[in-house]
């Protein structure tokens, strides 16, 4: 019962996610969307989403381990509606900034679901207390599950509703308000029917400069330390292929906006197959740990493909094994790294993992004059880190299996 409720919650959070993504990048970069009284340059426009981007991951960094750890001192329910909240406040906020053209609510509504929307770090930690370690890697891939089916719909809905060439009333601010209601209906779903699922709680100190310090631990903790670099190097190739998605649709071949939302589709599909059906026989047969020895070159290997797609059906053809192996590799590394921690210290070692993961997505800002001057850098640099972490996981393979499976 606790996880259909942890997936609703999730569903809603991450199908009203789909909705404002195909809108945000044309909203700032068309000079027509009259968000700018001076929409200026277009290196200007590209400037101003990438610190708009920056807003979000900055906040991220900082606000995700806090609340991890909040999640673990004061319980998951609390922090749930807490986040779900300003969830729905940010949306509202970048709603009302389009609505009446001021763009530094953009800056702001970014910031906001950054620092105080960390939904997803609460509700992993619900996911880990509820389960045994041999379930925590299925029912992780639950979460690839909502994303995907959120994504399956989100993306092309959003597409469709940000342009008003389908109907006068569609623009830029109706994805944002269709979000920011499902979000409140999240709230409401949240509060009406979500448990307290911790049964041991954390008195530790909270650390607002956690997100700091994570970094320093995630290097400093011997067992995990290796692991905790590969999270960072995939993720980085990783976050730039996303931040750069459309732009790349976009430039190899000439895709529409309702073409972009399909293409959100078919990836999402995918994650969703590969975390709700392809993960779930894997595990029946292999361990975590040597899931990532198929998934993670896998994942270089969708890489090169797609850099060599020169037209849509070769798009469509490759794109399922760069889903394929992110929806394998990532749920795999949290059941290891949930594992390696005690029952009340769940929040923290996740939120460790998402200090790691929002550096890896504040990494493409600095690469992104690479990937805006050459269309081929976003894939062959993905490819780069999926090869740099398969060798660091291939070198470092029985240590994982000693000190993080417990077995030799």
């Amino acid at each position: 019962m606790v996880m259909r409720i942890i997936f609703i919650a999730l569903f809603l959070d991450f199908f009203g996610i789909g909705l404002t993504i195909p809108t945000l990048t044309p909203l700032v970069k068309d000079p027509g969307s009259g968000l700018f009284r001076d929409p200026g340059t277009e290196m200007f426009r590209d400037t101003i989403y990438l610190l708009i981007s920056s807003c979000f991951f900055i906040g991220s960094f900082f606000g995700a381990p806090v609340i991890g750890m909040l999640a673990d001192k004061m319980g998951r329910r609390p922090l749930i509606l807490f986040t779900s909240f300003f969830t729905m406040l940010s949306t509202a906020v970048v709603l009302f900034g389009i609505l009446w053209k001021i763009p530094a609510f953009l800056f702001v509504g970014r910031l906001i679901a950054g620092l105080l929307s960390g939904m997803l770090i609460v509700l992993q930690s619900s996911i880990a207390d509820i389960s045994e370690d041999n379930m925590k890697a299925k029912r992780f891939g639950m979460i690839g599950i909502a994303f995907g089916l959120g994504f399956s719909v989100g993306p092309i809905l959003g597409s469709l509703l940000s342009d008003p060439a389908y109907h006068p009333v569609f623009g830029y601010y109706l994805p944002y308000l269709i979000a920011t209601l499902l979000n409140a209906i999240n709230f409401v779903f949240i509060y009406i029917s979500y448990p307290e699922t911790i049964k041991v709680f954390n008195s530790k100190r909270v650390n607002y400069l956690k997100g700091l310090h994570n970094i320093k631990q995630a290097a400093a903790q011997e067992s995990t330390r290796m692991l905790f670099l590969i999270i960072l190097v995939l993720a980085t190739g990783f976050s730039l292929f996303i931040q750069y998605f459309q732009a790349y649709l976009i430039n190899r071949f000439h895709f529409s906006k309702l073409e972009q939302g399909i293409s959100l589709l078919y990836m999402g599909v995918w994650i969703a197959i590969s975390q709700g059906f392809i993960l779930k026989q894997l595990l029946k047969k292999l361990e975590p740990i040597r899931i990532l020895l198929i998934s993670i070159p896998l994942m270089a290997l969708g890489f090169f493909l797609l850099n060599f797609a020169v037209d849509y059906i070769q798009f469509f053809c490759f794109a399922p094994l760069l889903a394929l192996a992110q929806g394998l590799t990532f749920p795999s590394i949290l059941a290891i790294l949930s594992n390696s921690a005690a029952k009340e210290k769940q929040g923290e070692i996740l939120g460790i993992n998402q200090s790691v993961q929002a550096l890896s997505s504040s990494m493409p800002l600095v690469l992104g004059v690479m990937a805006a001057s050459y269309e081929w850098f976003t894939l062959l640099f993905g490819g780069a880190c999926a090869i740099l972490g398969s060798l660091i996981f291939f070198f470092q393979y029985k240590t994982f299996k000693h000190d993080l499976s417990g077995t030799d």
